[in-house]
């Protein structure tokens, strides 16, 4: 495989693009996820640290708008964050990585960052993509990462991501097994639940790694309309559908397909928690 033989760094968003559009270009800022492997399959890359618009973050009431050169360390910084989204960065990444790696970068590297991954998924973000300077467009994160045909990021430039903040009656929650507390994970889950005003659940959305063939996926959870209540969590769980796990040296089919039971049941009480 090749490595990188031309580097550029543009000062401009246009001037970013022009070069990103030529074949066999990779366009990130950070690097420490993608050039940590020993093989880089392109021959030009060009760096976006210096891309202003790129290197953004705007809070509001509503959420964070965040640059996609913004590190990882960055996030975990954001004041009012979500807890699952922040112990997503922290609980399996080093500092160094969380301070070499950006946004951006590590959705190039989804596999590398697995705990966020999962929990970006679940909260529904946003993704801005550019391909030319007045062609941006918007993809919900599933998107971006669970639908190649529909969005392709490693083509053009990835611009910002817009993380909602959580509202009343709405809750992030998490769960992961690993082999040790600070490992990468065997099985992760991230459950997204939204209640109406009487206590039912009005949205719910769980995200899983290590479940299915594919790394991340998101699998269906028959809550909607029913009470938040132990023991029709524990019924749903049981009744979920789109697992379809393989087995390797960490674990069988049979416990990754138990274990993400486990853990979206564990998600699920964590959201349960902070809305009592």
């Amino acid at each position: 495989m090749a490595n990188p033989k031309t580097y550029h760094r543009p000062p401009t968003l246009s001037a970013a693009l022009e070069l990103a559009g030529h074949p066999d270009t990779l366009a990130l800022a950070g690097g420490a996820a993608t050039f940590g492997t020993f093989d880089v399959p392109y021959a030009t890359v060009i760096d976006l640290q210096a891309v202003p618009e790129l290197r953004q973050i705007e809070s509001q009431g509503d959420g964070w708008h965040i640059g996609a050169a913004c590190s990882l360390q960055q996030v975990v910084e954001l004041p009012g964050l979500p807890d699952a989204l922040r112990q997503s960065l922290t609980r399996a990444v080093p500092l160094n990585l969380r301070n070499g790696t950006t946004v951006g970068e590590s959705l190039l590297q989804p596999a590398r960052f697995p705990d966020w991954i999962t929990v970006l998924l679940a909260h529904d973000v946003a993704v801005h993509h550019w391909t030319q300077p007045e062609d941006e467009a918007l993809y919900a994160i599933t998107e971006a990462l669970l639908e190649p045909a529909a969005c392709d990021l490693r083509q053009g430039i990835i611009g910002s991501v817009t993380i909602p903040a959580l509202e009343a009656g709405e809750a992030l929650g998490t769960a992961v097994v690993a082999r040790t507390p600070a490992d990468a994970p065997i099985v992760s889950a991230a459950v997204f639940v939204r209640l109406d005003a009487v206590g039912r659940v009005e949205t719910v959305f769980p995200a899983v790694y290590g479940a299915t063939a594919a790394p991340f996926a998101i699998v269906s959870l028959p809550l909607l309309g029913q009470p938040f209540e132990m023991d029709t969590i524990q019924h749903a769980v049981q009744q979920m559908t789109g697992l379809n796990p393989i087995s390797d040296s960490l674990g069988s089919a049979g416990y990754r397909a138990e274990m993400v039971r486990v853990l979206v049941r564990r998600a699920l009480l964590d959201c349960r928690e902070q809305l009592n």
